[in-house]
């Protein structure tokens, strides 16, 4: 699997695949596997030109992250399998799972993290464009990532142009009326000024099985204290007896997974900034 890491050991029931924020890796989620031990295998995602994938070019074309992300999380549906997304990574865990609905593989459940609704995010100022001065002390203002990091010439070197690359990305985004049949749960931080508790829970709209919001104390990079609520969530999601082997959740005809654009309606583009 290209895109995805497992960073926890082999263990038998249900998955949690975790995607990331705007300019985010995959060990970010690392921190979690204590508090999941026993509850879920802790998967994921790095994209082009993060982590794992630094020496790759950052991705210019979303349908082709969310084709990958959907073609590696195939091959972990053969059990309960719960996504994760913080900030932009929940509006790309949005279209992952729009995107397994249209294949007849839907997630056992969505999680989306301090990203408000995506009818809201034209409210949101762009910043993909600002100098790297300016984008700096934008990154500093959301928090997340140390100072001493910050202050570092040669790491903000490496991670600015991820990090335009993704907000790019996901500023152009465009809302359809279209509702997920998943089970859809929320998370805000309490003093989140990026993502308000109210644009979070706003995401209500976007599923027919709206789980609800639960609100955590922080701002907007509340989410890695919140191991603990998420390891409680993850038990509530996913059914008593975890079902394995369950052939409807598998590949069609063992072949390829059809192209996201394929499955689209009509073409569309993320919006995030975070």
């Amino acid at each position: 699997m290209k895109d995805l890491v497992r960073l926890s050991p082999p263990s038998p029931g249900t998955r949690l695949l975790c995607l990331p924020h705007a300019g985010g890796r995959s060990d970010l989620y690392r921190r979690w596997v204590p508090d999941l031990a026993g509850v879920a295998e802790v998967w994921a995602a790095d994209l082009p030109g993060h982590g794992r994938r630094i020496s790759e070019p950052p991705a210019a074309d979303l349908d082709e992250i969310v084709a990958e992300i959907i073609g590696d999380a195939f091959s972990l549906l053969d059990r309960p399998l719960v996504v994760l997304g913080h900030s932009m990574g929940g509006l790309l865990g949005h279209e992952v799972a729009i995107g397994l609905e249209r294949l007849g593989a839907p997630l056992t459940a969505l999680v989306v993290s301090g990203c408000p609704a995506p009818h809201l995010r034209a409210q949101h100022k762009a910043v993909a464009l600002l100098s790297d001065r300016d984008l700096l002390a934008q990154l500093r203002s959301w928090g997340g990532t140390p100072s001493e990091l910050l202050d570092d010439l040669e790491f903000v070197a490496t991670v600015l142009p991820a990090l335009r690359a993704d907000l790019a990305l996901f500023e152009t985004y465009r809302p359809r009326p279209e509702v997920l049949a998943t089970p859809l749960h929320a998370l805000a931080g309490r003093d989140d000024p990026v993502a308000p508790a109210d644009a979070v829970g706003a995401w209500a709209s976007y599923s027919t099985a709206w789980q609800g919001l639960r609100v955590l104390p922080g701002g907007h990079f509340f989410i890695l204290a919140a191991a603990g609520a998420v390891a409680d969530l993850v038990r509530s999601a996913t059914p008593a007896c975890a079902h394995t082997g369950d052939l409807a959740r598998r590949r069609p005809g063992g072949g390829t997974v059809p192209s996201v654009g394929a499955q689209r309606s009509g073409a569309t583009a993320l919006d995030g900034h975070r």
